[in-house]
């Protein structure tokens, strides 16, 4: 038993400190919300900048009752376990957060009120990008053959191609020569969803009112150039807002649900005469790589509302007077209260460390190719985030990473075994085993292999420093690249003594190494070979690397949670020695290089030197074990 000892000065509530009686409100941020650990519950995760209690308040629509569930015991990181919540319901709920001297916040959203429920996930996309000569205006007259077409190749060129509308075209002709249209070939082609367009549109007379920015844009299946007919499966009708005399970036959805046979026409027409004449749209340029992003397979099953998969930044509730601020704290849990489990959630911890085994400290990292230090605490809290994937496409948030969709709920050819995070942080992509890639957020999908027959599994993806390319390599050493990430080489017909684990790129990103089971190291390009543990013997296999910033080093981690450096990469401690519930199997660094991030397959995270325990997986119930780790 824990003795404690309170005074005069003491508080009620752990921490038993003392209380600043001018203190001042807490600030609530970072307000998430997941799937409890059962069905029918849902979790809401906050921080607030001083030690607090946690108060979640919710109703359904339409009533007038407020039901409270939370906890007294004050913390900073906050998380409140809702029970009896009914998915084919809607509600409305917000957060309170009171310090020691009473001082609350309530954040209900402006009075909008936050839900629980979210939208589809994304549909997976095939990108395809215009191309065509400078005839493309005069051709689509005297053709065909048609020289504006579309492809999956991303434009090379530095001059644009530009077409022009003309006025009053006919939207019911295919291949009409007054409307801008591109044309190309496919082969029974299935489009079931909303097709994403990213144009670059310009306007000669910028002065001109709307409705002069209005076009209809129309998707047609097997077009007849002779008589300009073909079978219309997509249509919708668009604003150009905002254009002037340079290109323009413009985004525009239009559901297409059809099969093309031999053929796909797309065409723009401007209904309208003024402004009709002097729309423009630029394309097949590095500068104007004006493209769409076709939805590949059936749209996702999707009935009735969903939880999110998070920790998920709830969506507005829609509301225009939930007034939390004006609803007082029960001093007494109501028999509702206690349905919905107040006085049953559990408040994260407020110390360092977190996950399966217990957090910052321990362990002697398992070597490394200088003397250790000791290793240094993580310090929670910082400006960063990171975000885990698991097996089956699911995406857990922490931080200030946002949460920008996952692949939970949706059938995969192959199980996800990595993930990268784009330079902005605000997105990110997952690769499965196959080579398929699945982008989120500001990622941009710019290639797989899903499809392909590879001669062995993708076992690790990383990013170009640009965010514009990436790497897949695969359990043989073979090395796939797309986008601005270029090929330097690969550890095919290398006699390996171990599988490929895991990959880093490296500063410039014009290189990049490989590590094996075993620690062995391959540089390509510009990446150095620093060392490597081939030869050692090791506790456990070696399941990830990362580099540093400036490319001069890098760290390798073991599935017992030793972590290696070598070059400038300073060691801050790791786990082995530990008893883990779970093998390791990633790491992340954060942007300073003073500190990373390890995960265990049931998601439990382990901090060092800088990185801040944000929270993780480690005492839920999941799905699918973690496979991939990304910083924020």
């Amino acid at each position: 038993p824990k003795l404690i000892i309170t005074t005069s000065t003491s508080t009620t509530q752990p921490p038993f400190t003392p209380c600043d009686p001018n203190a001042a409100a807490p600030v609530i941020s970072g307000i998430g919300i997941h799937p409890g650990a059962t069905a029918g519950t849902m979790t809401v995760n906050w921080r607030t900048d001083v030690l607090s209690d946690s108060l979640v308040l919710f109703r359904r629509k339409g009533d007038t009752a407020w039901t409270q569930v939370g906890s007294p015991a004050r913390t900073m990181n906050h998380q409140v376990q809702v029970q009896g919540i009914d998915p084919s319901q809607d509600y409305e709920f917000g957060v309170r957060s009171a310090g020691c001297n009473g001082a609350t916040t309530t954040d209900d959203n402006r009075g909008a009120g936050y839900q629980w429920f979210f939208p589809p996930p994304p549909q997976p996309t095939t990108p395809y990008w215009f191309h065509g000569t400078p005839d493309d205006q005069a051709n689509r007259v005297i053709g065909p053959p048609y020289t504006a077409t579309f492809d999956q190749n991303q434009p090379t060129g530095t001059v644009p191609v530009v077409q022009t509308t003309a006025p009053f075209a006919n939207t019911d002709l295919a291949g009409n020569p007054l409307a801008v249209f591109w044309k190309a070939s496919v082969s029974n082609l299935t489009i079931d969803g909303d097709v994403i367009f990213d144009w670059w549109w310009s306007m000669s007379d910028p002065s001109a009112l709307a409705p002069n920015g209005v076009v209809d844009i129309q998707v047609f299946a097997d077009q007849d150039p002779n008589t300009l007919t073909g079978t219309l499966i997509g249509s919708a009708r668009a604003n150009l807002i905002g254009l002037s005399n340079t290109p323009t970036e413009v985004l525009t959805k239009v559901p297409v649900h059809g099969t093309a046979a031999n053929s796909l026409l797309i065409q723009v027409s401007a209904p309208f005469i003024n402004g009709g004449q002097t729309l423009r749209v630029a394309y097949d340029a590095t500068t104007t790589p004006s493209g769409f992003a076709l939805p590949v397979g059936a749209a996702p099953d999707w009935a009735g509302p969903h939880p999110t998969v998070g920790p998920y930044p709830p969506l507005s509730a829609g509301g225009s007077n939930v007034n939390l601020a004006a609803v007082p704290t029960n001093s007494t849990p109501t028999d509702a209260d206690k349905a919905a489990g107040t006085g049953l959630c559990t408040p994260a911890p407020t110390t360092t460390g977190g996950g399966t085994g217990g957090g910052t400290g321990g362990g002697t990292g398992g070597g490394g190719s200088t003397p250790a230090p000791a290793p240094t605490p993580g310090t929670n809290g910082g400006p960063e985030g990171y975000r885990l994937a698991a097996s089956d496409g699911g995406v857990f948030a922490f931080g200030d990473a946002a949460y920008r969709g996952s692949l939970g709920g949706i059938k995969l050819a192959a199980p996800i075994v990595g993930m990268a995070g784009t330079p902005s942080g605000s997105g990110y992509w997952l690769v499965g085993s196959d080579g398929g890639v699945f982008a989120f957020g500001d990622a941009k999908f710019l290639g797989s292999l899903g499809g392909l027959h590879l001669n062995a599994p993708i076992v690790s993806m990383t990013a170009t420093p640009t965010g514009r390319g990436y790497w897949m390599v695969a359990r043989d050493g073979g090395v796939f690249a797309f986008g601005d990430a270029k090929f330097h080489g690969s550890a095919v017909g290398s006699k390996l003594q171990a599988p490929i684990a895991g990959m880093a790129s490296s500063a410039t990103g014009r290189g990049y190494w490989l590590v094996a089971a075993d620690g062995g190291v391959f540089a390509f390009g510009d990446a150095v070979y620093r060392g490597g543990a081939a030869g050692q013997k090791l506790r456990a296999p070696i399941v990830g690397m990362a580099g540093t910033p400036d490319g001069g080093g890098y760290w390798l981690v073991g599935s017992d949670g030793g972590v290696f450096t070598y070059g400038n990469a300073p060691y801050r401690g790791g786990a082995a020695g530990q008893k883990l519930r779970a093998p390791i199997v990633g790491m992340a660094t954060t942007d300073t290089g003073s500190g990373y991030w390890l995960v265990g397959s049931d998601g439990g995270v382990f901090t060092y030197g800088d990185g801040g325990f944000h929270g993780s997986t480690g005492d839920m119930r999941l799905k699918a074990p973690m496979t991939g780790m990304a910083a924020a």
